[in-house]
C-alpha cells in the first residue's frame, strides 16, 4: 500500500526525537543511562536529532553536522 505525502510526513514526524544538550552536567552513571535509552530508540527505528557539545555522543551518530560561522557543515 502507498502512503499519501501527508501520511508519510506524519510517520516521519512521529519517529523523530529532538534532544538539546541531553547529557549536560550528567555524571558517568546517568550519562550511560541516557546512552542506553538512545541505543534502544535507534533499534526502534527512531530518528534522533541531538544538539550537543558532548564529544562522547559521536559514538552513536550516523551523521554529524557542525555549525561554524552560522553555517551548517557536514562532517
Amino acid at each position: 500500500s502507498t502512503l499519501s505525502p501527508s501520511s508519510a510526513a506524519s510517520d516521519v514526524y512521529k519517529r523523530q526525537i529532538l534532544a538539546d544538550e541531553p547529557t549536560t552536567n550528567l555524571d558517568v552513571e546517568n550519562f550511560e543511562l541516557v546512552m542506553a535509552v538512545f541505543q534502544k530508540l535507534r533499534k526502534e527505528d527512531k530518528i534522533l536529532i541531538i544538539a550537543s557539545h558532548d564529544e562522547r555522543l559521536k559514538s552513536i551518530a550516523d551523521k554529524i553536522y557542525r555549525i561554524e560561522n552560522y553555517k551548517l557543515i557536514s562532517q
